[in-house]
């Protein structure tokens, strides 16, 4: 349910005055990831006005440095993380607040991707006179296929994807934004997120429960669009099983709409989930094959 439906049902008298704590932080959760999202699109498009005004000052990144491992610390101790700092006063210029977007999100990631009572080190200062910045971690890595990529925008390292596997690089992922953006666009709220990221949610809201990790479950089964994208790249747990078998099921039950993008073909699911599962995909969902040549594969030969 998006904003205004949650805000039309409070002015309407018509939530409990015991739900109505519950209404009010959903709404507050929503309206601040909107926030948080418009930040970001406006930010990267100051960014990419090549003439527009940056305001360069004097920053000290020691200082950025003991502000994120601050901020972080609490989400590291939930998952037992040793989480080091190790530096002192770097001066550089540069825009404030984007340093420290960029520190904290490198930060951010290496905690996310560290698995539980592993180590995240951090270090600030000067090499060879020039600054520097540099997270150590014990996680998952980045493959070294991968590494020349990471810069570009919106681009995703998932772990557990298989490039052999077929069908990719058909559209999938291009359609399932096109679609979320039409009934965004129309008024209805939408979820739009990788099978990893969901249900990494939901290990959160089970195993780290707060607010924050809470809301994001109840928006993923509660939204009027819910887009499953790579399904079949998460790890299969028992735990992964049972939720998506939650997830589908509240989802079907409400009359709410689900579009789930996956690589694997019908035999392949069908071994990796179970019957359950297996029941609620034949019996309610209408599959949609993708056929042809790999996109990115094509595009890469164009170019060379």
């Amino acid at each position: 349910m998006s904003i205004s439906g949650y805000a039309e049902l409070m002015m309407n008298g018509m939530v409990p005055p015991d739900k109505m704590q519950d209404f009010s932080s959903r709404i507050f959760h929503e309206s601040e990831r909107l926030s948080n999202l418009v930040a970001d699109i406006i930010q990267l498009s100051r960014l990419d006005e090549k003439n527009g005004e940056t305001m360069f000052e004097q920053v000290d990144i020691g200082e950025l440095g003991e502000d994120v491992i601050n901020n972080l610390q609490n989400r590291a101790a939930k998952k037992k993380i040793n989480l080091e700092y190790t530096g002192g006063p770097a001066q550089m210029q540069g825009v404030r607040h984007v340093l420290y977007e960029m520190f904290y999100n490198i930060t951010d990631n290496a905690i996310r991707y560290t698995p539980d009572g592993g180590d995240v080190k951090v270090f600030v200062g000067k090499l060879n006179g020039k600054p520097y910045f540099r997270v150590e971690d014990n996680g998952i890595g980045i493959p070294e296929s991968e590494q020349q990529r990471i810069f570009e925008r919106f681009y995703r390292v998932d772990k557990a994807r298989s490039r052999a596997s077929g069908g990719t690089g058909l559209g999938k992922t291009f359609l399932s934004a096109c679609i979320a953006r039409e009934v965004s666009d129309a008024g209805f709220s939408v979820v739009y997120d990788t099978a990893i990221s969901v249900f990494s949610r939901y290990e959160d809201a089970k195993f780290r429960p707060d607010e924050v990790s809470d809301a994001d479950v109840r928006r993923c089964e509660s939204c009027d669009l819910l887009i499953l994208d790579d399904l079949g790249t998460e790890m299969t747990t028992a735990f992964v099983q049972s939720a998506l078998y939650q997830l589908l099921n509240s989802r079907l039950l409400a009359g709410r709409s689900t579009i789930i993008s996956t690589n694997l073909d019908p035999d392949q699911i069908g071994r990796r989930y179970s019957a359950q599962i297996m029941s609620r995909l034949e019996g309610e969902f209408e599959l949609l094959p993708f056929i042809g040549q790999d996109i990115r594969r094509l595009k890469r030969e164009q170019q060379r």
